[in-house]
């Protein structure tokens, strides 16, 4: 596939599968797929549902805006802003009511239309201090 159809396909799941339309994570990642994830997201795609599921729960209005894609052979890297709510519990957190905002930088590989690998590096820490989970430095 060509970097630009890559692209079309980690577009796709942020702008469907993380607002909430998990049945196109059928179409678009493998069954078995691997995740090297900070925030503990299971292997395979049954896993990353059920994270999503329980992360849309604890922050029903969570935005997920893309800043920057870039594609080259089988990889997609994509620099991502993350905001939202948080009104369940979240991360060990207890709701909290407060708002968040969080970056982070996720690599996918894709092989023959799908998602088959995905690591990230997100701003954890700063989503927990804003959130109250760990006590700023005095």
């Amino acid at each position: 596939m060509s970097a630009e159809e890559n692209k079309a396909i980690v577009r796709r799941l942020f702008e469907e599968v993380m607002k909430g339309n998990l049945s196109v994570a059928d179409e678009l990642i493998i069954e078995d797929y691997a995740q090297h994830s900070v925030f503990g997201i299971p292997n395979g795609r049954e896993g990353f549902k059920q994270f999503f599921m329980a992360f849309a729960a604890a922050v029903p209005d969570a935005r997920f805006i893309l800043e920057d894609m870039i594609s080259e052979g089988d990889r997609v890297v994509t620099r991502v802003t993350v905001t939202g709510t948080q009104t369940g519990a979240l991360q060990g957190v207890p709701p909290t009511g407060r708002k968040f905002s969080m970056t982070g930088i996720d690599i996918f590989r894709l092989l023959d239309g799908k998602i088959v690998e995905h690591w990230d590096a997100a701003d954890q820490l700063g989503m927990l201090r804003q959130l109250g989970g760990i006590p700023m430095p005095s």
